[in-house]
């Protein structure tokens, strides 16, 4: 026997309401995080990202000579005083 369409339209309002509690749910859980990461635990996050991003590199400053595509010396390197 088929359901009245009364009956089928109250249970999908019913599955309606239960998946928007669930997402309702699901998005608070996934902003008390971000609350609390960017809150709370702000300090060592900035402190392990500035411990990552920031060193210190010294390169030497040689330079290579300039050649055409043939090989043929263009430029070159020189010491000069002045």
């Amino acid at each position: 026997m088929e359901r009245p369409l009364a009956q089928l339209e109250q249970g999908m309002k019913r599955r309606l309401i239960v998946v928007c509690a669930l997402m309702a749910c699901g998005l608070s859980v996934l902003s008390a995080r971000l609350v609390w990461l960017q809150v709370v635990e702000h300090e060592s996050y900035a402190a392990e990202a500035a411990r990552h991003y920031t060193y210190r590199e010294e390169l030497p400053a040689s330079r290579g000579v300039i050649v055409d595509r043939g090989g043929d010396l263009l430029a070159r390197n020189q010491t000069i005083y002045s």
